[in-house]
């Protein structure tokens, strides 16, 4: 019995550091994209910016504060990146519809803020990281 309540702390433990990692990048992607959009930039181009920001963001921190991973960057960082390019094609799309139906780009901005992070963690938890996710739900 004690081994489960050690493997939900465990769990509860990963998950609490992936969500900090998910809002500071997600409040990376927004401060950037108001920021841009402030100055005029076009909607398409602060997306894509704003999101490779909160990309390194969440790949550092997801690297080196959630998961500690030992995984090489070059596995790691495709598998990331991976998850990313499926995750930014379908961001694109719910902001090109958002903006489609007349919604301004800053509503699409926090559309996609609210989007992204389960999207991440599906893929990464389960995916990218999964090896050291495994291993640290064994060593707690």
């Amino acid at each position: 019995m004690n081994q489960m309540a050690g493997l939900r702390s465990g769990e509860a433990a990963v998950t609490l550091r992936f969500a900090l990692v998910g809002v500071v990048a997600t409040l990376c992607y927004l401060i950037a994209s108001l920021l841009l959009l402030r100055l005029g930039w076009w909607p398409q181009i602060v997306n894509v910016i704003s999101f490779a920001i909160s990309l390194l963001v969440s790949y550092a921190g997801h690297y080196f504060f959630t998961y500690t991973s030992s995984e090489s960057h070059q596995r790691a960082g495709s598998r990331f990146g991976l998850v990313t390019v499926l995750s930014l094609l379908l961001c694109s799309g719910v902001q090109q519809l958002a903006l489609w139906c007349g919604y301004s780009a800053q509503i699409a901005a926090v559309l996609i803020a609210i989007i992204y992070p389960p999207l991440s963690l599906i893929g990464n938890h389960f995916w990218t990281f999964a090896r050291n996710w495994n291993t640290k739900q064994g060593d707690v």
